[in-house]
């Protein structure tokens, strides 16, 4: 038995088994010949090179986000955590069950409520918390994003310059699932850098003032808050909007909800996203239970 990968790459990933069998991949220089000869069957000659530094930008993006893994940081947080379908609210704990219902039941590492209502809490490992883990996440996110931006947009050339609509399509298809990608690292970060706020300012403590006097400004860590949260709203309605922009496979999702598990997210996914923007938008004014309000 050989692992060809998932049905999204199989076909790829036999083309390219296929084509360097027995071809000279002893050297750098070999390999790299031979890659892009296995380049220039799938996209010809003129389109060869600008797939071969795809293949580099991704394999660099893929580098940068080994760091976070401690399992697939993105099937941890986005599956297993449910950070695709989970509002950022400043009390968590006080959502109903109506508010909880795409994300709870598939916490199984949760041991109670309180481990559940934490966003970076990830089979009891904790990988992501406090400070320290929020600034690592974040470089490591700032660092590969550019790559995969760079790969987004030449998969995107790649498409335009295609010679048939099958081809065209095949690409395009390709430049949504790197955007899709984009977005979930996007939200990955906002996850970690939250919740390392949250922690941050309940630990502190500090009581908002019932009657802040006229000139009062607002705090830098309530700004940061809930830009972030802002931030998260704004990447979850491009991501619904990019899911819904096709009707082909983009997300590993279960053919039905009732296959939908802990390992796999449902395919009412683009519903329980609009859902959670709705949560997050009506526990808005929770953060004046957390913070002065500003009184500028």
């Amino acid at each position: 038995m050989f692992n060809l990968g998932d049905d999204a790459s199989v076909d790829f990933n036999y083309r390219l088994l296929k084509f360097t069998r027995g071809a000279p991949m002893r050297t750098l220089a070999e390999r790299v010949t031979t890659l892009r000869a296995f380049a220039v069957s799938e996209v010809g000659e003129d389109q060869a090179d600008n797939l071969m530094e795809v293949w580099s930008a991704l394999d660099d993006a893929q580098r940068n986000l080994a760091i976070l893994d401690f399992g697939g940081m993105l099937r941890f947080g986005d599956v297993l955590n449910r950070w695709i379908t989970r509002p950022m609210v400043p009390y968590p704990e006080n959502l109903t069950a109506a508010e909880k219902k795409d994300y709870s039941a598939f916490l199984f590492q949760a041991k109670g409520d309180e481990q559940a209502a934490d966003l970076v809490d990830i089979q009891a490992m904790r990988e992501y918390e406090g400070w320290g883990a929020k600034l690592l996440f974040q470089r490591t996110i700032e660092l590969t994003l550019p790559r995969m931006n760079r790969a987004m947009t030449l998969v995107q050339g790649i498409a335009a310059a295609a010679k048939d609509d099958a081809a065209r399509a095949q690409w395009e298809l390709m430049g949504k699932r790197l955007q899709a990608a984009i977005y979930l690292l996007e939200s990955a970060d906002n996850m970690v850098a939250y919740q390392a706020q949250l922690d941050r300012v309940k630990n502190l403590g500090a009581k908002p003032e019932a009657n802040p006097v006229l000139g009062v400004q607002s705090s830098w860590d309530r700004t940061d808050l809930m830009e972030t949260a802002r931030k998260e709203i704004d990447t979850m309605v491009n991501l619904d909007k990019l899911l819904e922009s096709t009707s082909e496979p983009i997300l590993d999702l279960a053919p039905t909800t009732g296959e939908e598990t802990i390992m796999r997210l449902g395919p009412n996914v683009t519903a329980q996203i609009k859902h959670k923007i709705d949560v997050m938008n009506t526990h808005w004014r929770d953060y004046d239970r957390l913070f002065t309000v500003p009184n500028p």
